[in-house]
């Protein structure tokens, strides 16, 4: 990996790796003075390259799973660790798409966080990041669960506008890939399979 990084991009530069794995190619390039982000839909994948990726450079890195996801599956996740995810999130001008509702049991998935039952993500992120102007569409949905057809019509709906409007959108859930990936296929999204 080390000589496909340096021989196509230069100190400083971002290197993508879309199918993260167990996370070499962004560790690689962190080592190497490249800004690494990768993608990972497995959960079990994305957990191991975070330990792997901490592990080699000394620094915790964001997941694309809810906010402190790879921190804690049933603790509280720190408002530091979700102040980094935010400021880690693409832009300049940024939607969040939450899938975000409640476990089988019924659980808040929020309940994770500071702010459940004081105020909206949206508030949060409002007070702590407001220079961002991150926007927040929320479509509560049930971890483990297929979402209804017309709960997916709306958030297909929300998705398709924001983009339209210029947004990059995160499609935020627990870290699992049923919700979002029953979303992606909804909305006929199809993955590009071209080499970089």
């Amino acid at each position: 990996m080390e000589f496909f990084v340096l021989a196509f991009s230069d100190p400083g530069d971002i290197v993508a790796d879309l199918f993260l794995g167990s996370g070499t190619l962004i560790a690689g390039a962190h080592v190497l003075g490249r800004v690494g982000y990768g993608i990972e839909i497995s959960p079990v994948y994305t957990d191991v390259a975070v330990r792997r990726i901490a592990n080699l450079t000394g620094e915790e890195p964001i997941t694309c799973a809810r906010p402190g996801r790879s921190k804690s599956k049933a603790g509280k996740v720190p408002d530091t660790i979700v102040d980094l995810w935010v400021r880690n999130l693409p832009g300049p001008k940024t939607a969040i798409v939450s899938l975000l509702g409640a476990k089988p049991d019924g659980t808040s998935e929020f309940s994770f966080y500071s702010f459940c039952g004081r105020e909206s993500f949206q508030d949060w992120l409002d007070k702590r990041h407001g220079s961002l102007s991150i926007t927040v569409r929320e479509h509560p949905t049930t971890d483990y669960a297929s979402i209804p057809s017309a709960e997916l019509d709306a958030i297909a709906n929300d998705v398709s506008r924001l983009l339209a409007e210029g947004y990059t959108v995160v499609l935020v859930d627990s870290g699992g890939e049923t919700r979002t990936s029953q979303v992606c296929r909804h909305m006929e999204f199809v993955e590009d399979t071209r080499s970089l």
